[in-house]
């Protein structure tokens, strides 16, 4: 993942946790959560992925959106 990642310039990756699929040992559910140094990194990454239509090992194109949080970050953080 890691390396398709990076043939996409993704860039300023802080860390990337691929959810293992807890039924099929070895294997992963299909998704990851990605960090990012900033939320403006996260928003480029983000807006890279979407246009490119592309895949991590499967025939279906890879759906990209921010995570969902249940705590909102205050304005200096989404200044970054």
């Amino acid at each position: 993942m890691l390396e398709k990642l990076k043939s996409y310039e993704i860039e300023n990756l802080v860390d990337a946790h691929l959810i293992d699929d807890p039924d099929n040992k070895g294997k992963n559910r299909g998704y990851a959560f990605l960090e990012f140094s900033t939320h403006m990194d996260a928003v480029s990454a983000c807006t890279k992925l979407q246009k490119r239509g592309i895949s991590f090992g499967t025939d279906s194109p890879a759906e990209v959106a921010f995570a969902k949080s249940a705590v909102q970050p205050d304005e200096e953080v989404m200044a970054q």
